[in-house]
């Protein structure tokens, strides 16, 4: 029962104790995400899957009045990739039509969330979340290529990054089957929402400026987005130290539909990986 108790919410970062009237089970540890991303604009601009890439950080959970689970995670990413970005275009200034290859870094990824969730029976639980990611991608070297005449290596004018965030909001269940004593499965599908999402995409364009560089523009777009989350987790709790182990996969896709403009013509993403967590349980009041 333990087991299930602790992972009903995920985990809680605001840390806080209740009256001694009040049970409460608090539960601290660290979660981590090995994962691959196909990104929104996998087709615009050519770019492949992303990854692996491994996140990880602080959770925390907290259990009150027997039927409510708080909780909150936040990880941050521990690696960078690189990748090939491609975009051509009519470059209106200048009447060339071009073709660009840019590489790009791909790094400070961030995730997190909170959730509360309502404690059926021991078996089922509802849950209601709200989720935020952030990432940087850094411009690097790369080639250009004007009115279908051969490529240039370019170094680009601009070194600053491009940031984008996302926040979204997401409505669940988990389903608790125990295997053993101290083992159970936890089977967790959840409908995603994001209600806003901007994405910002700065581009080397022709012709060559007075000081050797070529032109930099900048493409935005604004959308909204609707999936699944989809989450199998094994769980074990070792009670001779208190702690539950976690083992499990994970999976997100993202329909994307556009507010404004589709300059960016962005269509979907998905996100799949290995989820694993160690946290330390223990409890204030009888």
């Amino acid at each position: 029962m333990k087991v299930r108790t602790i992972l009903l919410g995920l985990f809680l970062t605001v840390f806080f104790l209740p009256p001694p009237s009040f049970a409460a089970d608090l539960g601290v540890g660290l979660t981590s995400y090995y994962s691959w991303w196909n990104p929104p604009f996998e087709k615009t601009l050519g770019v492949d899957e992303i990854g692996p890439s491994l996140l990880v950080g602080p959770a925390l959970s907290l259990r009150v009045f027997k039927k409510v689970s708080l909780g909150a995670y936040m990880m941050i990413g521990t690696s960078k990739d690189e990748f090939t970005a491609k975009y051509e275009g009519y470059h209106a200034p200048s009447g060339n039509y071009y073709r660009t290859e840019q590489k790009r870094e791909f790094k400070n990824r961030a995730d997190g969330g909170f959730t509360l969730a309502y404690i059926i029976n021991q078996y089922l639980n509802v849950f209601a979340g709200y989720k935020f990611a952030s990432y940087s991608l850094y411009k690097k070297n790369g080639r250009i290529s004007l009115n279908n005449g051969p490529y240039a290596d370019y170094q680009s004018k601009y070194k600053d990054e491009t940031g984008n965030s996302i926040v979204g909001y997401a409505l669940g269940v988990n389903v608790s089957l125990p295997a053993t004593e101290a083992l159970t499965v936890i089977l967790g599908l959840s409908g995603v929402y994001q209600p806003e999402q901007n994405y910002r995409w700065d581009l080397t364009t022709g012709p060559l400026n007075p000081d050797g560089n070529y032109g930099e523009s900048t493409i935005r777009g604004k959308y909204s987005g609707k999936g699944f989350n989809a989450t199998a987790t094994g769980a074990y709790y070792f009670s001779s130290i208190k702690t539950v182990l976690t083992l499990g996969g994970r999976y997100q896709y993202i329909k994307y539909k556009a507010i404004d403009e589709d300059t960016l013509k962005i269509d979907s993403e998905s996100h799949y990986g290995i989820t694993f967590s160690a946290m330390y349980y223990f409890t204030f009041f009888e």
